[in-house]
C-alpha cells in the first residue's frame, strides 16, 4: 500500500498484509518502523499476557500511554465486549489514535487527551515526531536513545518540540466515574513517567485494580521502586527485561557504542 497523508498529517503505513494503521512521523520510514515494533510487540508476541495476566470478555482495560492505539484495538480483537479507557496526552497522536479507532471499526474506546501523573498539573513533554512512542516529560536518560536513533535513522530522527499537556491522577479519574467499580488491567507505557502514574493511584483505588502490566525504563532503581510498590498494595509481581526495547546488537553494528539501562515490563496480578 502507498503512503497516504491525512489532513491531520497522519501518514497511513502497511504494517502486515492484514494490517495497516496511521502513524504521526512525518519520514515515512520512521513511522513504519515505529509501526512494526509496536504490532509484533503487542499482536505476534502478546507482550501483555504473559506471567498469568489475562483478559475476560467484559474487561475494563485502562490503556495509559495509548500512543497510536494498537494496543486498544489488540484489547477489542481479543474481547469485542471489552471497555477500554485510552489515555494519551500528545495531540497529535491523540488524533492517529483516533483515525486508527475509526479505521478497524473500534469506535467505542474511550479516548482522553489527558497525561496522568502523580498530582494535576499542566507539563511540559518533549515531543518527537519522527519517533511518536519516544515522547516523555522526562527526557533526563534519553540521551544515548537519541543518538542511537541519529545513527539508525540519521539526524531529523532525533527531533523535538515542546508540547504543554494536562495531567491528571488515576486517582481523580475513577474518583469522577462511579461505573468504573473494577478495573481488570491498567497498562502503563508512560517513557520513564511510570513511578508518577502508580504513585498517583490512593490506597482507597488500588482494590479495584486487579492487574497491572507497566513498561520501566530502570533509571536510579526504578524497578525496584516499581516492584516495592505493586507489592505493597498486595499484587504478586514479575519481571522480564524487554527483549525488543533493549535489543543492542544492531545498534551496536550500526555504530552505536552504548546502549541505554535495561527496559523492563513488569507484571502484577492479585493472588487468585
Amino acid at each position: 500500500m502507498a503512503d497516504a497523508k491525512g489532513p491531520d498529517m497522519s501518514t497511513l503505513v502497511q504494517v502486515r498484509d492484514e494490517f495497516c494503521c496511521y502513524t504521526t512521523s512525518d519520514f515515512n520510514h520512521q513511522g513504519l518502523t515505529q509501526a512494526h515494533f509496536t504490532y509484533e510487540e503487542i499482536f505476534e508476541l502478546r507482550t501483555y499476557l504473559r506471567h498469568g495476566v489475562r483478559l475476560a470478555p467484559d474487561a475494563v482495560v485502562l490503556d495509559v500511554g495509548a500512543n497510536i492505539g494498537l494496543f486498544s484495538l489488540f484489547v477489542k480483537q481479543e474481547c469485542p465486549s471489552a471497555r477500554v479507557l485510552a489515555f494519551e496526552p500528545m495531540p497529535a497522536v491523540v488524533e492517529a489514535l483516533r483515525r486508527n479507532l475509526d479505521l478497524h471499526g473500534v469506535p467505542d474506546v474511550e479516548v482522553h487527551a489527558l497525561a496522568l501523573g502523580a498530582r494535576r498539573e499542566e507539563a511540559v513533554f518533549t515531543y518527537h515526531p519522527a519517533l511518536s512512542c519516544n515522547s516523555t516529560n522526562r527526557p533526563e536518560g534519553k540521551e544515548l536513545l537519541l543518538e542511537m536513533q541519529r545513527v539508525l535513522f540519521g539526524e531529523h530522527a532525533a527531533g523535538s518540540e515542546e508540547v504543554r499537556v494536562d495531567v491528571d491522577t488515576l486517582s481523580a479519574v475513577l474518583e469522577r466515574r462511579s461505573d468504573l467499580d473494577r478495573i481488570d488491567l491498567l497498562k502503563i507505557d508512560v517513557e520513564g513517567a511510570e513511578l508518577d502514574v502508580l504513585r498517583g493511584v490512593g490506597a482507597a483505588n488500588w482494590p479495584r485494580v486487579d492487574q497491572v502490566v507497566v513498561e520501566v525504563h530502570d533509571r536510579d532503581g526504578r524497578l525496584a521502586d516499581v516492584l516495592a510498590l505493586l507489592g505493597a498494595q498486595g499484587f504478586r509481581t514479575s519481571s522480564q527485561a524487554s527483549s525488543l526495547l533493549t535489543e543492542s546488537a544492531d545498534l551496536r553494528e550500526a555504530g552505536a557504542e552504548d546502549v541505554p539501562p535495561g527496559d523492563y515490563l513488569v507484571y502484577a496480578t492479585r493472588p487468585r
